[in-house]
C-alpha cells in the first residue's frame, strides 16, 4: 500500500470500525501497517481530511467513545477575538499541540493514535 492509500485507510479508520463492528481498532491498525511500504506523516492525511470534513467528524465520535483516562482528544479555542485553535491534547499530560485547522489537528490526532496501536 502506497502513502496516498494508507493515508486514506488511515483517516477512514472509523467509517470502516462502523461499517465491520467485528473488527478491534488494534486489528485494522495492524491490517493497514502490514501493507504499508511508505511510511505517512501529518502532511499527508491534512488533504484527505480537509476534503472530506466528515472524516474529522467521525474521529471526535470515535475518540468521545473511547473514554480512556489517557487518551487523546481534540478540543477548540476561540479565545479573545483571536482566530479558532484547534487543540490536541492527551488526559493527564500538560503538553499541547496547537493547530490553525480541524483537518491539521485530526491529522496529528490520526498518527499518534495509530502509533499508540503498536504499543498495545
Amino acid at each position: 500500500m502506497g502513502k496516498v492509500e494508507t493515508a486514506i485507510a488511515f483517516c477512514e479508520i472509523p467509517m470502516y470500525l462502523r461499517e465491520h463492528a467485528n473488527v478491534s481498532f488494534a486489528r485494522r491498525c495492524r491490517e493497514i501497517l502490514a501493507s504499508v511500504t511508505d511510511s505517512v506523516t501529518e502532511a499527508d492525511l491534512i488533504p484527505i481530511l480537509a476534503g472530506h470534513p466528515g472524516l474529522t467528524d467521525l474521529w471526535a465520535d470515535y475518540i468521545a467513545d473511547q473514554r480512556t483516562s489517557d487518551g487523546w482528544y481534540v478540543v477548540t479555542e476561540n479565545l479573545h477575538n483571536q482566530p479558532r485553535e484547534w487543540i490536541v491534547a492527551r488526559h493527564g499530560h500538560k503538553a499541547r499541540l496547537i493547530f490553525d485547522s480541524p483537518a491539521a489537528a485530526y491529522a496529528a490526532l490520526v498518527l499518534r493514535i495509530v502509533e499508540r496501536s503498536r504499543t498495545t
